[in-house]
């Protein structure tokens, strides 16, 4: 493999195809390097309960997989990968929480500096994400690598692990992201709506239009902000807590169903708003206004 060299982040959820790729590079690494016994993971694949939904990043080299990483969020510590390694030390993090875990790099790829990237990458969907705090049980060689990018907070917690007892691992953390979001709101989170219940205490900053480059979509008792059109959609803008941004995304099924992403206002601010894409809107009717309260001009679409 030749660099510079290119780092795939795979669809959510990812395919099974891709799932078992991985889970075998897992086994076939740590069982060479003998962090894993030879009688564990008999039929030579290492998945979890978290891989189904999370977010997977892989390097290839003629259609293998030489290394992979993967990302999972979470709206507490506890529902996150090895959460229970702080709380059993009465330590709780902010959140929504970043788990960065299972990276894996090929014997015969490193050196190249894959896994400094997958780092680096995950890290920096992770912030994009809005998630509070990054955490990961790191062994000894990759917690050196992660703080190298970041200033991750060594918590002088230790674990190992059933699944890899000849490892220890180093649990870290990382503060990433300020306090406050601007969120931009064009639905039934806007004042007097159903769900505006959820900005009940956060500041408004009043009302504002995305530029030009949106649709919005009429799912009948609530839109969708579609990307890709020509139209300035109308809205609300609100200054959130981290909690307050864990119950949106909560209400929104992101990272799932609806994408939490930044999108640019009339203004050239920017804000986190709520996107839908793909087969959920294709056939949906189009409000021509960009107003869900003031929905002239209803188009088929």
């Amino acid at each position: 493999m030749s660099l510079p060299f290119e780092i795939r982040e795979l669809p959510v959820p990812a395919r099974d195809e891709w799932l078992e790729r991985i889970g075998r590079l897992r086994v076939g690494v740590w069982r060479q390097e003998g962090s894993i016994a030879e009688d564990q993971f008999r039929d030579g694949v290492w998945l979890d309960g978290f891989d189904g939904s999370a977010r997977h990043w892989v390097v290839t080299d003629r259609e293998e997989i030489v290394a992979a990483a993967r990302l999972t969020l979470h709206p507490r510590l506890a529902d996150s990968p090895d959460g229970y390694v702080w709380l059993d030390a009465g330590r709780d993090l902010p959140s929504p929480i970043a788990n960065v875990a299972k990276l894996v790099v090929a014997r015969r790829a490193r050196r190249r500096g894959l896994a400094t990237a997958l780092n680096r990458a995950r890290l920096e969907a992770a912030r994009a994400s809005g998630a509070v705090t990054a955490t990961v049980t790191a062994s000894e060689d990759n917690a050196r690598l992660l703080a190298s990018i970041e200033p991750f907070t060594f918590s002088g917690l230790c674990a190992q692990f059933a699944d890899r007892p000849r490892v220890s691992f180093h649990a870290l953390e990382l503060a990433l992201c300020a306090s406050e979001w601007r969120v931009f709101v064009y639905g039934t989170l806007l004042r007097g709506e159903r769900n505006h219940a959820l900005l009940a205490n956060a500041r408004c900053l009043g009302e504002a239009r995305t530029t030009p480059d949106f649709e919005l979509a009429h799912l009948g008792s609530y839109p969708a902000l579609v990307p890709g059109g020509r139209t300035a959609i109308a809205g609300e803008v609100y200054v959130v807590s981290a909690g307050e941004l864990a119950a949106l995304d909560g209400l929104e099924g992101h990272p799932h169903h609806y994408r939490r992403t930044k999108v640019e206002l009339a203004t050239g601010d920017l804000a986190e708003a709520y996107l839908l894409g793909g087969e959920n809107v294709r056939a949906r009717p189009r409000i021509a206004s960009g107003d869900w309260r003031r929905p002239a001009g209803v188009s088929r679409h």
